[in-house]
């Protein structure tokens, strides 16, 4: 039986909103090169990183033609020379060159593709990847989290948040969220978020030194930045630990390296790709950790939306309006 040369894909020749620039064209089908796998795709978990590269505003500059799609489950159907993984392994994966998992097939690096097991369906296993591994290496390699402590996480209700509030307390923190609007607080509160403050009615700095009788949190997983980072300075315990994921509020903040002194804190950075390049073998000891955690329904991705694959535009263009919970899932490639 041939195999088809072509596949319907989602994909941009200039930048700008996702309804405006992406373009449903027949491309041709890649072929892995050494070291690589090609995923037919079952599910792709869409990011705000998602409309930043239509946009041209990611980190790193977006490379036309482009197939957004920065996260994926699915297949393997063919690996390149030197593979570690197998033809017909359920997989979730990143695709190569920062996108093109919306697309019938996909590329993927093999340091960049991990095995799943049936406790993950294709819908939850395209969610998981970034999420959850972003918040381990956060919360348990950068800041050591302990059990007993208190983590504060902040967009309690997003693909990073809901993450953390599962992982925090299967670590067997105290968790307080952070997240705006009531039914996102009742979110956090349903995945066992122990307390949860809604931002838009409650300053989350006095609440959570309220909380803690002063004290503070022991460690705070911060992917807003803004003003969420310098209010957070004010609610960290001594020794505590400050990890910054992101900017999800637009704004960089700066900080006074004094007041680090005044309250013996850390602030530190974490970025996955760092450890998915240099340290592959921490990340997939990660993985098998909360795979077995997802066994033991400890954690699990949060989707808010599942939609078909001709509404990928539309659907990443929704992530700007920042109303959206957990992750939204296209699916529908095949």
């Amino acid at each position: 039986m041939s195999i088809k040369t072509e596949m319907k894909a989602w994909q941009l020749e200039v930048l700008g909103e996702p309804e405006d620039v992406l373009n449903l064209r027949k491309i041709q089908r890649p072929a892995p090169k050494a070291n690589q796998v090609l995923v037919e795709v079952d599910a792709v978990g869409l990011g705000f990183g998602d409309l930043l590269f239509c946009r041209g505003q990611y980190q790193q500059a977006t490379k036309l033609p482009y197939v957004p799609g920065t996260e994926m489950s699915g297949t393997i159907v063919e690996i390149g020379e030197g593979s570690r993984h197998k033809v017909g392994e359920r997989v979730c994966a990143l695709p190569s060159n920062n996108g093109g998992g919306l697309a019938r097939f996909a590329l993927a690096d093999d340091s960049r593709t991990f095995s799943v097991t049936p406790d993950l369906s294709p819908t939850a296993a395209s969610a998981f990847l970034i999420a959850f591994h972003t918040v381990w290496f956060s919360i348990k390699r950068r800041a050591n989290l302990q059990p007993g402590e208190v983590l504060l996480v902040h967009s309690g209700a997003g693909g990073v948040g809901t993450a953390a509030i599962q992982l925090g307390k299967a670590m067997g923190a105290r968790v307080i969220a952070v997240a705006g609007g009531e039914e996102k607080v009742a979110l956090c509160s349903k995945i066992g978020a122990d307390e949860v403050i809604d931002h838009t009615s409650s300053d989350f700095r006095e609440v959570v030194n309220t909380l803690t009788e002063g004290r503070g949190a022991d460690v705070i997983l911060d992917p807003v930045n803004g003003e969420a980072f310098d209010k957070s300075r004010r609610c960290i315990a001594p020794e505590g630990r400050l990890v910054v994921v992101g900017f999800a509020s637009g704004t960089i903040s700066d900080m006074p390296s004094n007041h680090l002194l005044l309250k013996n804190y850390t602030v530190m950075g974490m970025v996955l790709p760092y450890y998915l390049d240099n340290h592959p073998e921490l990340v997939q000891e990660a993985h098998d950790e909360m795979l077995r955690l997802a066994s033991r329904k400890q954690v699990e991705p949060v989707v808010q939306r599942i939609v078909p694959f001709e509404e990928a535009p539309s659907a990443i263009a929704a992530l700007s309006a920042r109303e959206t919970w957990g992750r939204t899932v296209v699916t529908g490639m095949r």
